[in-house]
């Protein structure tokens, strides 16, 4: 696996997308390719993937850059990812009747100061 090429802080002068699409062709431009194919992007949900990408595809129109896009994974699809089992993975109804289930155990005077 690849080390990360480095952690940056994006700053909040400019749309976040716009950003971190500027920061990913600097990371992965392979001059007339944004390689990015053994790459792993992680967004807050679908709908950022998504958006990512066209924002990808809009700025590689414009500097003729051929892409080659990254996986895209959710927070929430990340442990699948990062855990190798053989065993199957708890659905997303399971994973919350859990949550739900361990938040009622917990005494109620150590959720307060948690919240």
């Amino acid at each position: 696996m690849d080390e990360p090429k480095a952690i940056t802080m994006l700053g909040w002068d400019r749309p976040a997308l716009a950003s971190a699409a500027d920061e990913l062709i600097k990371l992965y431009r392979l001059a007339d390719r944004l390689e990015m194919g053994h790459v792993v992007l992680v967004t807050p949900g679908r709908r950022a993937g998504r958006r990512l990408l066209e924002v990808l595809v809009d700025r590689c129109l414009q500097e003729q850059l051929t892409l080659v896009p990254p996986r895209f994974v959710t927070i929430g699809t990340l442990p699948e990812l990062l855990v190798q089992s053989h065993r199957r993975m708890a659905d997303r109804l399971a994973r919350r009747l859990a949550w739900a289930d361990a938040m009622q155990a917990i005494d109620p005077d150590a959720l307060t100061s948690l919240l």
